[in-house]
């Protein structure tokens, strides 16, 4: 429980119950769980805010099975909403703004800067944009690291493009 407590991890494939918006992102704490985050905070950290806003039942709006009655961008800022609101000390982000288009994806990228330098995040991406500011890059292809270091250091690397494809 110490380490779950401690872990948001947005997956590449979201999970989405067949409830309300709301209830996805709390999914399973009350909406007490963390007091220095509201929910309202976590719609606009994943740039949800507009979208919440618009709807006629707002956050209870309900998703439908498996989501049914989002897009893949809205499940996957639904996640990570989730994951902000969850809070923690390790934060895991694979490939969470792969169904994102870009000015929404920067917005995400933003939001989780903002987490602090008192947080580990580590983000599996294709996309380099998601990762420029990042301390560390790890190019890892067939299972073995094969480039390591801050992201300008990495990006001169002849064979870099090569690298990560």
């Amino acid at each position: 429980k110490s380490w779950y407590k401690m872990i948001s991890h947005v997956p590449q494939k979201i999970f989405i119950s067949d409830s309300s918006i709301k209830k996805n992102i709390i999914l399973g704490h009350d909406d007490k769980y963390r007091k220095e985050l509201s929910i309202s905070q976590a719609l606009r950290d994943a740039s949800l805010e507009n979208f919440v806003t618009q709807l006629p039942e707002g956050e209870n709006t309900q998703t439908g099975e498996d989501g049914s009655l989002l897009s893949g961008g809205q499940k996957q800022r639904i996640g990570i909403a989730r994951s902000f609101f969850k809070g923690g000390d390790l934060f895991i982000f694979d490939e969470a703004t792969n169904s994102l288009d870009n000015k929404t994806e920067n917005i995400i990228v933003k939001s989780i800067e903002k987490l602090g330098k008192d947080k580990t995040v580590v983000i599996i991406a294709h996309n380099l944009d998601t990762i420029k500011n990042c301390d560390q890059v790890v190019i890892v292809s067939e299972g073995k690291v094969v480039a390591k270091g801050p992201y300008d250091k990495i990006s001169e690397i002849d064979s870099f493009q090569s690298m990560i494809h």
